[in-house]
């Protein structure tokens, strides 16, 4: 639920609500308003460059973001991981600060090798004037610091990571570092443009839909690092399911059996997708009787139950109507075949400003600045002007950008389809650094009761914790909402307490 906070005014407290981005507070004799004064705007959708121009102005457009963010009476640091954003951020940085070495803040992994990105860090750090620092994240846990952290994050709410920019910070300051560059959200700034695929199958262009899914099937089959979505776009069919189908069913659903028909016409000809299971599948969800629509509908409720609010308290899903709430409000429900109009969306989600306001406390927990170049708004309206070929391209997920980064950002690190995860790293922390801590707020839970089923948290830790002793690792959701549930645990008795 915490992830889904859409509202830029809601707090965990009762009558206590934040000002949200862009807006003033203005408080009168005789009454008081909150009014807009800024929100982000798109570009005329005019331009009309070639791929080379486009990644130009990009680079342009990044370079001054960054280098507006490097003025400063103390040292500048920049995060590092060794991915896209981190890379291009510190490169820019070090190219902005041309007098002084740039400092760079990395994690390590010394027990969860699969982690461990150094290889990619040093190809960066070897090409810059920089001094390194690496923090051996894997000596902390997700809990260790949490009632620190509560001193100044005091929302109740920690993100899976957020360990790991306490102790990033921590380790800035004791470097006599005050102001901090990250690369923070660099993949809503660009995008990596798969909703391109919605606007090829629903314009008809199946022919190119095609194409572009064979090419990037093809970039993402042999990815060194396995997220979920890259297991997706790794195969053109599950592509054609994820990105292709929603389209012939939306027609379906409009009685447009027109373009249905004109849709199946398109894709039968292809090697990839079987038209007659298209059929099936239209039958069996848009045009079946009205009572098997009911029951899916049903269905589908038991398993968001099921699959994600299972461990909410019964009572408390159903006095405070969450499940209405957290279909209505998940912003990832916005769905457009515009891959720039959901980008806006993104912008506009009080998701991006949840994200904002953690990294802004974390850091001034440690009297740091942090400054977030990918959030410029000359940036980001010049992205939101960009045709979507300059997101996909050949295969390529946020093209523009690896284009921009020629000469700036070693191939290696250009050339990378995905990313390390940090499943090894989470799962040791949780389950072995902070087992005591974990299992001591399950025990001894007070108030959290009320908001949990502590019974089914207790019984799936059990579980949870036989799958960790036995492979070291366990599913991301899993490991993650049990922090979180601890979390929230140590918050409420910190407020018990006082």
């Amino acid at each position: 639920l915490a992830l889904l906070r859409n509202d830029k005014e809601e707090t965990l407290y009762e009558g206590v609500k934040r000002l949200g981005p862009g807006h003033l507070l203005v408080i009168e004799e005789s009454n008081v308003r909150i009014e807009k004064y800024w929100e982000i705007s798109e570009q005329s959708r005019e331009l009309s460059f070639n791929n080379e121009e486009y990644a130009e102005v990009f680079r342009d457009k990044l370079k001054e973001a960054v280098k507006c963010r490097t003025r400063s009476n103390t040292p500048i640091a920049s995060q590092l991981s060794g991915g896209l954003d981190s890379s291009f951020v510190t490169a820019l940085a070090n190219e902005c600060t041309e007098n002084e070495s740039i400092h760079t803040l990395s994690l390590i992994f010394s027990e969860s090798k699969s982690c461990d990105e150094r290889d990619y860090i040093c190809k960066v750090t070897d090409k810059i004037d920089s001094i390194e620092h690496y923090i051996d994240i894997d000596q902390y846990g997700p809990l260790e610091n949490i009632e620190k952290i509560y001193k100044y994050q005091d929302d109740g709410i920690a993100n899976a990571n957020h360990y790991s920019f306490w102790e990033m910070f921590a380790e800035a300051n004791n470097q006599g570092v005050r102001v901090v560059l990250d690369g923070l959200d660099g993949d809503t700034a660009v995008m990596h443009g798969l909703l391109y695929l919605r606007k090829l199958a629903s314009h008809f262009q199946w022919k190119s839909f095609y194409s572009e899914a064979r090419k990037l099937a093809y970039v993402h089959a042999n990815a060194e690092y396995r997220q979920e979505f890259i297991e997706t776009i790794s195969d053109p069919d599950k592509i054609f399911w994820q990105f292709g189908f929603p389209i012939i069913e939306e027609a379906a659903a409009q009685s447009n059996f027109t373009q249905v028909l004109r849709h199946i016409y398109n894709i039968k000809n292809n090697s990839i997708t079987d038209s007659v299971e298209v059929i099936k599948r239209i039958w069996r969800r848009t045009i079946a009787p009205h009572n098997l629509v009911k029951m899916r509908d049903k269905k589908r409720e038991k398993e968001l139950y099921r699959d994600k609010l299972r461990y909410i308290k019964k009572s408390f899903l159903e006095d405070h109507n969450i499940i209405e709430k957290y279909s209505k409000r998940n912003y990832r429900n916005f769905v457009s075949n515009d891959v720039r109009a959901t980008q806006a969306h993104q912008y506009r989600s009080g998701s991006v400003t949840t994200q904002l306001e953690k990294a802004n406390h974390y850091a001034a927990a440690w009297k740091l600045e942090n400054r977030h170049p990918f959030m410029d708004t000359r940036l980001l309206s010049y992205c939101l002007s960009l045709p979507p070929e300059q997101s996909l391209s050949n295969g390529w997920t946020r093209a523009i950008m690896r284009r921009a980064m020629r000469g700036d950002v070693p191939r290696a690190i250009r050339k990378r389809p995905g990313k390390a995860r940090m499943s090894a790293n989470f799962s040791r922390g949780l389950f072995k650094n902070d087992r005591e801590k974990l299992e001591a707020i399950l025990s001894n839970p007070g108030t959290l009761s009320d908001f949990v089923d502590i019974r089914f948290v207790k019984s799936r830790y059990m579980w949870v914790r036989k799958v960790f002793e036995e492979k070291g690792v366990v599913p991301d959701n899993e490991a993650i909402r049990l922090c979180r549930i601890a979390a929230l645990g140590y918050r409420l008795r910190e407020i018990e307490n006082s």
